[in-house]
């Protein structure tokens, strides 16, 4: 190939897809609004009053055993 035939070729092609830019058609479907942030849904879980340690309980090591 000869060095005329690859410019000719690069220009062309250059050409066609700068034209295929510039005709494509613009998007007109509307964007989805944002979505606001939710926070996660905490689960109870039965009796948390119960399951919970107190700070101070004979249980956790810093209560008095008395």
């Amino acid at each position: 190939m000869a060095l005329n035939e690859k410019y000719l070729f690069f220009w062309s092609s250059f050409i066609v897809n700068l034209f295929m830019y510039l005709v494509k058609k613009p998007s007109h479907a509307t964007p989805q609004p944002k979505r606001a942030y939710q926070s996660p849904k905490l689960k109870t879980l039965g009796n948390v009053k119960f399951l919970t340690l107190k700070t101070g309980s004979s249980v956790d090591g810093f209560g008095t055993f008395g």
